[in-house]
């Protein structure tokens, strides 16, 4: 770097050091006074013999505190040992259960109502407390044919049996086949127009999506560009 020598302009042949001609910094003068919205007032840290004031401190702490140091060293002392009861936890459950029943009835809460009844029964709003006529009994048929002893097949079908029938299965037939037999016109009966197919509806090619206005423009953005 570049080292700057005290009074180098004299030995350079100079009277006094460079300076610009013309001062870069614009100075510009206001109007009006400048006035702040604070009441500033500057601190003389100094007393009349031109000496620093010295001040008390800003914060103060408290001096450590006097002791021995080492192994079990307290400042009030060993604290006596105290045992804590082993069913503590117990006892205060049970204080607490206690003063629970102190505070609760004699009889428990109880939400039911006691069912005490309309003022008419039943019966009576509906009308029915007339004694209503009992019905007439049916009178008893005599069976259609008496037996000395009720039916039982001769031959009972085995547990399980597939055919537990009085007679066995009839033999498997065909259905017999449908026979098709062509429909005569008559003399008389008139000739039906035949079926033919509208011409509402025609097939026409499908438009493609290419030629859609929204793909044009993302397609082709400066064609579809408004004029400025």
């Amino acid at each position: 770097m570049r080292e700057q020598k005290k009074d180098g302009f004299k030995a350079a042949g100079h009277d006094k050091p460079f300076s610009p001609t013309k001062d870069p910094h614009k100075r510009v003068k206001a109007d009006f006074d400048h006035k702040t919205d604070l009441n500033e007032r500057k601190k003389n840290f100094k007393d009349e013999d031109g000496k620093v004031k010295i001040e008390p401190p800003n914060f103060l702490t408290n001096p450590p505190k006097k002791g021995q140091v080492g192994k079990g060293t307290t400042f009030e002392g060993v604290l006596p040992y105290k045992p804590d009861p082993y069913d503590h936890k117990k006892e205060l459950a049970k204080k607490e259960l206690e003063e629970h029943k102190a505070k609760c009835q004699e009889k428990p809460f109880s939400q039911k109502v006691r069912p005490k009844g309309n003022f008419s029964t039943d019966l009576q709003a509906y009308g029915e407390d007339v004694q209503i006529p009992a019905r007439k009994p049916k009178p008893a048929r005599p069976p259609l044919m008496t037996h000395d002893h009720p039916f039982k097949p001769s031959h009972p079908p085995k547990k399980d049996a597939v055919r537990k029938t009085i007679s066995a299965f009839p033999p498997y037939k065909e259905d017999p086949p449908k026979p098709v037999v062509r429909k005569q016109k008559a003399e008389n009966e008139e000739e039906r127009p035949r079926w033919r197919p509208t011409h509402n509806e025609k097939t026409r090619p499908a438009v493609s999506v290419t030629t859609m206005t929204k793909n044009l423009r993302c397609e082709f953005p400066s064609v579809f560009k408004r004029g400025v």
